[in-house]
Order: structure tokens, then sequence, then C-alpha cells
């Protein structure tokens, strides 16, 4: 099969130093931050959706998280996936397939800067409401376009952008009757100071959205 540009892109971001051996102090910090808040178990089913380089997920199991799975339909790292971390990975077109996961089973799903790369997500965002259990949770992290209109094309994979209004409305349309929409991110001059190591609150007054869904 031909390379695609997902798979050439995820080479590139290897060369530039962002892979799955250098994760940075923000995804170290704050996914277990997050998850510890939103009071994910650390024993719960946690399934990242568009895995990537695998920052997310293996940032949750530096922090203890244990039960991990991933969809994408980029495979070329769900070997090293699997044999270092436990990672259980399906490849997957979250815009036209089901995920392979039953009704009410998953504790939390993990959608970070992948919504953004894609140019239809209903599918995958009411497959996630179907699978997570009554009570749990979805996270979901885009760039905010209000605040990155300058700079989101220049990443080449990106396809559509989203505000908070136009994500919430997206939301609804999936059938998520109950979540929070939040800034999320480091800004100029926190990133660099890692003021979110001892605060990490600040945190949420960043460049990007995050929403948390909640199952009823």
């Amino acid at each position: 099969m031909p390379v695609t540009t997902k798979e050439l892109y995820l080479e590139e971001m290897r060369d530039q130093g962002y892979s799955a051996e250098n994760i940075d102090a923000f995804h170290t910090k704050m996914i277990p931050y997050v998850l510890e808040k939103y009071g994910v178990p650390k024993d719960g089913q946690l399934v990242e959706v568009g895995i990537a380089q695998g920052h997310c997920s293996i940032s949750a199991h530096r922090a203890g998280y244990r039960n991990l799975a991933a969809v994408d339909y980029v495979d070329i790292n769900f070997p090293r996936f699997l044999a270092d971390y436990g990672i259980k990975c399906f490849n997957v077109d979250i815009t036209a397939d089901p995920i392979p996961f039953a009704d009410n089973s998953v504790d939390a799903f993990l959608f970070f800067h992948t919504i953004e790369h894609i140019s239809n997500a209903t599918l995958i965002l009411s497959e996630m409401r179907r699978a997570t259990k009554p009570s749990g949770k979805c996270f979901v992290v885009t760039p905010d376009w209000r605040k990155q209109v300058k700079t989101f094309f220049a990443d080449p994979t990106h396809i559509r952008p989203y505000d908070k209004i136009a994500l919430s409305r997206l939301m609804r349309i999936a059938g998520w009757t109950n979540f929070d929409v939040r800034s999320f991110g480091t800004v100029f001059g926190m990133g660099r100071l890692k003021a979110f190591m001892y605060f990490p609150e600040l945190a949420f007054l960043g460049p990007d959205i995050l929403v948390v869904g909640k199952k009823e």
C-alpha cells in the first residue's frame, strides 16, 4: 500500500524530536492531572483515539494507568506501544467504521489533537459516547481557532478548525448532553517557565480547547 500523508508526517515529527522517546513536560504533568481531576480510576479502561506518537497514553502509563488501548488508522507505532507499554492497538478508520469496544465498557477516552485532522468527527464522537460507561468521560482537545488562526495550518495535516461554539454544537449533534468546555494548553511564557508544573490550573488558560464529556 502507498505511504499515507500521516505516516510521512509522523516520520517528520520524529525527525524533529517529537517521538515516543521524547515526551514533553506538559503531557507528563497534565495528562495524569486531568484524568485524576475528573475521577478516572487508575484500574479503569482508558482508550486513546488517534494515538500518533503516544504522548498521552505513555504519560498515563507512567502515572500508573495500565488498562490501556488505542485506535488509529496509522499502525507504524503499534508494535512498540504493545511491547513497551501494554497498549492494545486497533487499526480503525474512525470516520467510517465503529470502534471495537462494547457498549458501556470504557471508563475514559482520550481524543487529543486528532479531531482537527478529520473532515467529519460525528461518527467517532457518537461511538465514544456509545462505548463510554455511565459516569465515564471523554476528553477532546483541539486548537482554538480564535487563538491560533495564524498558526493552525502550519501543520499540513490539519483539515478542520474549531472554536468553542462549534465544538459544543458538534458534541450535542453526536449525542453528548453533559459536557464542559474549557481552554487548555500552555501560553507563551508559561510554556517556557513550566509554571504548570507547580500551578497546574494555569493549563486551563491556554490556546487549545478541552471538552470533557460526561456520560449520564
